[in-house]
């Protein structure tokens, strides 16, 4: 090709002699050409495009779905961890009014 001084020509050129002659037989076998990978990926069958749309929705759904309960556990994890907390504190309160009590009521 014209484009690229750097890279070798792979082009097909119809005026190369494809015949090899054999110097020990001197007899022309002719020369094996591999075909090229883009042409047999061009007669694969190419994959059928399905619509998709219903399947892409349905994960969608399921992931929101995911999601939402993943965030009620988090809100059920926070609830129960300020219950704990709310609990030791108001035990903390209740013994220090009556250590409070006890110190104020035996003078």
């Amino acid at each position: 090709s014209d484009y690229s001084s750097a890279l070798p020509d792979l082009e097909l050129d119809d005026e190369i002699d494809t015949m090899h002659v054999d110097p020990v037989t001197d007899s022309a076998i002719p020369i094996q050409r591999t075909q090229s990978l883009i042409i047999g990926s061009e007669q694969e069958a190419k994959p059928v495009i399905v619509d998709s749309t219903a399947e892409v929705l349905v994960i969608r759904e399921e992931v929101l779905k995911e999601m939402e309960e993943r965030k009620q556990q988090v809100r059920d994890t926070k609830a129960w961890i300020q219950n704990g907390l709310m609990t030791v504190v108001g035990f903390g309160v209740m013994a220090y009014l009556q250590t409070l009590e006890a110190v104020a009521g035996g003078q």
